[in-house]
């Protein structure tokens, strides 16, 4: 007599653990992971013991510095708030790079 072995399918679940070099591209990578059918669920940690470097006045003119997400932030609150209009006295004393269209 034959001997039958049913073996029943068993959920294995795997943790990655990744690194990524900014905050931008790892909420950027768990998006995209996140609409994969075969993933579970993604969760993004904070790095522990780093310390942030407060930005100094210096750092402002490196060209080609990429802008951290609070600076993004607080751009966008910017241009929500800003109206693109300028009063009749802020044109005659307007700065070099303003133009009076």
């Amino acid at each position: 007599m034959n001997n039958l072995y049913f073996c029943k399918k068993t959920r294995i679940m795997l943790t990655i653990s990744l690194q990524v070099n900014s905050l931008a591209n790892a909420k950027m990578l768990a998006a995209m992971l996140s609409r994969l059918d075969f993933v579970k669920s993604v969760n993004l940690e904070k790095p522990k013991n780093i310390k942030q470097k407060s930005l100094t006045n210096k750092d402002w003119v490196i060209s080609g510095r990429p802008a951290t997400d609070e600076e993004i932030e607080q751009l966008c609150k910017e241009m929500k708030e800003d109206t693109g209009e300028y009063t009749t006295e802020e044109v005659i004393k307007k700065p070099n790079n303003l133009s009076a269209v």
